[in-house]
């Protein structure tokens, strides 16, 4: 099945419409597009120019078509949250190896950093911000970067730490010729305590001609938190979905959602949560988006309705796609929900030919706590150059 939807680093640059020879993230959502064939775990990675980014990726950063509905059955909720105070204390040794592991991540991820292909070195940026001052070079050398897509996620990287003294750097992306790094410049700037015009913003949004910009300015005005910006949201989700392909517009509406919901508009949660039950395998994306969102929001209300679409098969015994199980995995564990179910499922892909699969399953195994690195240390010697990065990603995430 063709899927793709909202993506990380990986997708960011992809999903931007930018040539990857010169070349969406760190939070930006984004199109879905076709899903790659399954690749040896030996192969090494095709350029990035001739690939468009899997779903897989569309969860952090996506999805085979069984039929959906049907009642599940209940499962007991798994218990250990781990960000949490009342996790066991580690013995020396664990916290020595935990620690050597994480210096090796580092290494790593400076190292693909300089990597010839544009996905990787955004994908290395993405993780260097999850230790932004250790890996600050990183962070500055992307917002010089030739692709417009490591920029963006770059200025994200300034937006989301509030890396002060990266704004002078930020401020002078807000003349960038590509309307998706000036939209991250505009967020970092304001972000970071200076003064951006956000006129372009409302532009963007409703008639930029790359639908992917109005997706991420969504996704934006949802981060910089400014209430005023809710009916211009409302007007979008009418007048700006009118412009856009028939399948784009539940994509488009699930990003105007979220924001709405980020700025106050709390009934609007019952739209996220009711794209959890697609009619029809078209509607699978959107369903991907709507998991995604819900995890990032640690909307526990769902959890139980994840839970059950975890374990769900249709009459003729199919579960959801990986990508779809595998993004479960990971909003549970966002919401603190870990170990038991989610682990299997991600170990039931960790070998997968797909290489996007084996960075989706590093993502799950990134957010079970301190516990699931001697899982993800294996995975930074993946073949694979995504695989590596989205591993040493997560043994970041894991600090």
């Amino acid at each position: 099945m063709h899927m793709s939807i909202r993506i990380t680093a990986a997708g960011l640059v992809v999903a931007s419409g930018l040539a990857m020879s010169g070349c969406e993230t760190m939070g930006a959502r984004r199109p879905l597009p076709m899903r790659q064939a399954p690749q040896a775990a030996t192969e090494p990675a095709q350029p990035v120019a001739e690939q468009e980014v899997g779903i897989a990726q569309a969860f952090e950063q996506g999805r085979e078509q069984p039929v959906m509905g049907a009642a599940m059955r209940q499962q007991a909720v798994p218990v250990a949250n781990a960000e949490s105070p009342d996790l066991p204390v580690q013995s020396t040794d664990t916290r020595v190896t935990a620690s050597a592991i994480r210096e090796q991540a580092m290494v790593l991820i400076e190292e693909m950093s300089r990597d010839e292909n544009a996905q990787v070195r955004g994908q290395a940026v993405e993780a260097a911000a999850m230790s932004p001052q250790r890996m600050r070079d990183v962070i500055e050398a992307g917002l010089k970067d030739e692709n417009a897509g490591v920029r963006s996620i770059a200025l994200m990287a300034v937006g989301k730490n509030q890396l002060r003294d990266l704004r002078p750097q930020a401020e002078r992306l807000l003349t960038d010729g590509n309307n998706h790094v000036r939209a991250s410049a505009i967020y970092a700037t304001l972000r970071t305590g200076g003064k951006a015009d956000q006129s372009p913003l409302a532009q963007m949004l409703f008639s930029d001609s790359n639908p992917m910009v109005s997706r991420h300015v969504a996704f934006l005005l949802g981060e910089i938190g400014n209430k005023s910006a809710v009916p211009l949201l409302r007007s979008a989700a009418l007048d700006r979905s009118k412009q856009l392909p028939p399948d784009q517009q539940p994509i488009f509406q699930l990003m105007i959602t979220e924001a709405l919901v980020k700025l106050g508009e709390q009934k609007e949660l019952a739209a996220i949560r009711a794209a959890l039950y697609p009619s029809q395998p078209g509607e699978l994306e959107a369903m991907a988006l709507a998991v995604q969102m819900l995890g990032e929001m640690k909307d526990r209300q769902a959890q139980g309705q994840l839970m059950n679409l975890a374990n769900y098969r249709d009459p003729q015994g199919q579960q959801y796609p990986a990508e779809v199980r595998l993004g479960i995995a990971l909003s549970l564990a966002r919401m603190g929900v870990t170990g038991g179910e989610a682990i299997a499922i991600a170990d039931q892909y960790a070998k997968d030919q797909n290489a996007a699969l084996r960075s989706q399953v590093a993502f799950v195994y990134g957010a079970q706590g301190a516990g699931a690195l001697d899982k993800l240390a294996p995975m930074m010697k993946d073949p694979n150059p995504q695989v590596r990065i989205s591993a040493a990603a997560s043994v970041m995430r894991n600090r």
